[in-house]
C-alpha cells in the first residue's frame, strides 16, 4: 500500500510536498485505520483552494504512464510550479507490501513526457532510466531488446510485461503494478471525467468499496466531533 508520496514543482507545489501515511502510533481508538504501520483509512480536510485537488491529481499521476486506464490530463492541468523557474516536475512514491518496501520516482516535463525513472526494492536500485538509456537487474523471461523500447514510454511498464514471476524482486514489482492499476480517483470538481479505475466489473466494485469506506470514515469523524 502507499506509505508516502512526495512531489515538487507540480501545480501549486513549488517546493517538495511530503504526504506521509506512515505512523508509529497504534491508534488504539481505531486500530482498523492502521495496517503494517501505515494509515489506510484517512480523510483530508481543508479550506477551499488549499491544495486538496492538486494533491489528488498529483498522487494519481503515476497511473497516467503505468496503466491503460489512467486519465491523461491535458497540459493545462499539469503545469509546473507557478514560479516558472523550473519546467520539470518530480514525483516520489513509497509503497509497503508486507516486509518489502518499493520506492518509485520519476521526473516529467511540463507537457507530461517522462524524463527519467527509478525503482528501488528494499533499498536496492533495480531499474533506472535517463538520457535515453535504461538499466534493470530484475529477472526477465526473455532478453530485453532496448531497440524496441520507446524512451517516451515508461521503462517500468515495458519491463513489467516480461518479468520472471518466480523471482522475489519481480514479485514485489508485480504487487506494485497491481496496486497502481487499482488506484481510484473521483473528483466532484471534474464530474465523471475525474473518474479513474480499473476497467470492467472489478473497477466498479473497487469504486463502490472506496465510496463506502470514505462514508464510514466521515461518519465516524463527525460522531467524534459531536
Amino acid at each position: 500500500m502507499l506509505a508516502e508520496f512526495k512531489t515538487r514543482n507540480f501545480r501549486n507545489f513549488r517546493e517538495w510536498l511530503v504526504f506521509s501515511l506512515e505512523t508509529p502510533e497504534a491508534y488504539a481508538f481505531n486500530k482498523e485505520a492502521v495496517y503494517n504501520g501505515v494509515i489506510k483509512d484517512a480523510v483530508i480536510i481543508g479550506h477551499n483552494a488549499c491544495g486538496k485537488t492538486d494533491l489528488g491529481i498529483a498522487v494519481m499521476d503515476i497511473t497516467t504512464h503505468l496503466t491503460d486506464v489512467g486519465k491523461r490530463y491535458p497540459p493545462s492541468l499539469l503545469f509546473p510550479g507557478l514560479s516558472g523557474q523550473d519546467s520539470n516536475m518530480s514525483f516520489m512514491y513509497k509503497f509497503k507490501f508486507g516486509r518489502n518496501i518499493l520506492e518509485y520516482s520519476y521526473e516529467k516535463t511540463g507537457t507530461g513526457s517522462l524524463i527519467q525513472e527509478c525503482v528501488k526494492i528494499n533499498g536496492k536500485k533495480v531499474l533506472a532510466t535517463g538520457n535515453g538509456q535504461a538499466f534493470t537487474c530484475l529477472a526477465v523471461t526473455e532478453p530485453l531488446d532496448l531497440g524496441k523500447w520507446d524512451s517516451q514510454v515508461s521503462f517500468a511498464r515495458y519491463v513489467n510485461a516480461m518479468l520472471d514471476t518466480e523471482d522475489s524482486d519481480s514479485q514485489v514489482f508485480l504487487e506494485f503494478i497491481e496496486f497502481v492499476n487499482k488506484m481510484v480517483h473521483f473528483s466532484s470538481t471534474e464530474g465523471t471525467d475525474g473518474l479513474v479505475f480499473s476497467s470492467g466489473r472489478e473497477g466498479y466494485l473497487i469504486l463502490f468499496a472506496v465510496l463506502i469506506m470514505a462514508l464510514k470514515v466521515l461518519r465516524d469523524f463527525l460522531r467524534k466531533q459531536a
